[in-house]
């Protein structure tokens, strides 16, 4: 039984109808195949997924009669030539092969179509070329080539985007050592200076004395020179096609030329009404950028203009995000101390929170994890706002029936804070925080991967915090004797690898805590971190 053809969509994105327009203006044939496989998850053949105008006049087939169809079902000889080999390493390796493949296409003379495999997301693009009996047209052949290789560089670039640094210079780099083109360059615009230009990224055959000679580098817009220069002015596409055919008297022919660049395009961004930026597309062949090709780099403008804008967006949002999380931390920090009545151990949640963070940090748990245990550490004993005063405070040990009591307020903590929604499992580590490995805690009685990580870290935390804390029944504990008592449970209370890391940290330590508050020790290089 084979599995369910897939979409174009999950081939190459969601650019379908950019990815269709683009590739049915090329001459070459193209097509994208999806592996297609059996029950047990095997390959056992590739169909056509999409092809161009150029493949289906190839095949002599419409898209009802191809798409959709498996190589093996239309050409069933190909497994011998060992096409079905070379579709099966690329797929698995990602290392482009050629694949060559004598055959007749219908209503042609017979020759010899010359396969580009390569793998693209997760299937494969082909790019074929007819080799005997081709007539003229190399120029527009290699154009249509070249402008292949950068869509597919560019389209992934466009995807994997982080930020406008990483757009631009990915770009760059794309267009040059994929596309291969010799040199590309984005400038825009300076802040605050309507003559200025500023580079914001490059990749290629030039140096920094290229940008003094076009005057890019002072008085751009004014006095600079050359194709990009000049669609920032103007807002207009820049084609030169040959450098050597500009006149004699053009300022910026002599520069190119000691360059070696004899063709460039430059596509103004344009971001609502102002001009954001240029992209300019230098090469060393006369004729790079035939009518074909520049309406492919302006489709690849409009493209960067929208993942611009995105970017942009995804910055406000992550710095909203920032925002909003230093509110809510404010917040939780306010919360917490609200609920600190008893002079004993006001302060204690902050503690066992910076003991928590610096375990964490010993760790090397991830920033977003450390997080969410700094913030449930916070809020550990909220729920001790609903435990008797008399109780929390009494200077003696608790009866079982106070201890019951006692007993309850983890649970009442998630009580709490339930119609908060964290973006951690800040519940989960409130209530697990008594438990312990053994079995033995409460209020579940919870065993070993049971508990949650962040419980597992807050559990030694509070427990070093609490014994090197008076109380109003005992004096506080000394550091070596509260770390004594982890070492001895390790592996039985508490997690072997935390309590080891919380020994590694605080043994030998005779430094009060750095603010000031009484009660235990820090090491000097966890300082820091809190």
């Amino acid at each position: 039984m084979m599995t369910r053809p897939r979409e174009p969509a999950e081939i190459y994105g969601d650019d379908e109808v950019l990815f269709r327009s683009v590739l049915d203006t090329l001459p070459d044939p193209v097509f994208v195949m999806a592996p297609r496989r059996d029950r047990l998850g095997e390959i056992v053949d590739f169909e056509y997924r999409f092809a161009n105008a150029a493949g289906l006049r190839l095949c002599g087939r419409s898209p009802e009669q191809l798409l959709g169809q498996g190589e093996l079902e239309l050409f069933p000889a190909h497994r011998d030539l060992g096409v079905m080999g070379c579709y099966s390493r690329v797929f698995a390796t990602a290392e482009p092969e050629h694949c060559e493949i004598p055959c007749a296409a219908p209503g042609e003379s017979a020759g010899a179509f010359d396969f580009l495999v390569v793998k693209f997301r997760d299937g494969l693009l082909l790019e074929s070329r007819v080799e005997t009996g081709q007539t003229g047209l190399e120029l527009a052949l290699a154009n249509a080539r070249q402008s292949l290789r950068t869509l597919v560089a560019v389209s992934e670039t466009l995807v994997h985007a982080k930020d406008e640094t990483e757009l631009f210079d990915d770009m760059c780099r794309d267009l040059v050592e994929q596309g291969g083109y010799q040199f590309a360059w984005v400038a825009v615009p300076a802040a605050g200076d309507p003559s200025g230009v500023v580079s914001l990224a490059y990749h290629g055959e030039v140096d920094r004395h290229y940008f003094d000679a076009i005057h890019a580098t002072s008085c751009g817009l004014v006095e600079g020179i050359g194709p990009v220069i000049e669609a920032l002015r103007t807002r207009q596409v820049q084609i030169v096609n040959d450098v050597e055919a500009l006149p004699e008297g053009d300022p910026w022919r002599k520069v190119a030329l000691d360059y070696e660049m004899r063709a460039a395009v430059a596509l103004p961004l344009i971001a609502g009404d102002a001009v954001s930026g240029a992209l300019g597309i230098f090469a060393k062949r006369a004729g790079a950028f035939d009518p074909e090709t520049v309406q492919l780099f302006q489709e690849f403008a409009s493209e960067m203009e929208f993942g611009l804008k995105m970017l942009q967006e995804r910055a406000k949002n992550e710095q909203n995000l920032e925002q909003l999380a230093a509110t809510l931390e404010a917040a939780v920090g306010a919360v917490a101390a609200s609920t600190e009545f008893d002079p004993y151990t006001a302060g204690h949640q902050r503690g066992v929170a910076k003991i928590a963070v610096t375990l964490a940090h010993e760790l090397d748990l991830d920033p977003d994890t450390t997080k969410g245990i700094e913030v449930a550490a916070t809020l550990h004993d909220i729920g001790k706002i609903v435990v008797p005063a008399q109780i929390l405070s009494k200077p003696a040990k608790l009866s079982a029936a106070e201890f019951e009591l006692v007993k309850v307020h983890p649970q009442a903590g998630v009580d709490i804070i339930a119609s908060i929604d964290f973006p951690w499992p800040v519940a989960t580590t409130i209530l697990q925080h008594h438990e312990r490995l053994d079995g033995s805690g409460y209020p579940s009685g919870l065993k070993g991967d049971e508990i949650s990580l962040g419980a597992r870290v807050v559990m030694v935390a509070d427990v070093l915090e609490a014994m090197t804390s008076p109380r109003p029944y005992r004096p506080a504990a000394n550091l070596a004797d509260a770390l004594a008592e982890i070492d001895k449970n390790s592996g039985r209370q508490f997690d072997p690898q935390i309590a080891a890391a919380c020994v590694r940290l605080y043994s030998g330590m005779k430094r009060r805590r750095f603010d000031g508050d009484p009660g235990y020790w820090f090491p000097a290089a966890a300082a820091v971190a809190f």
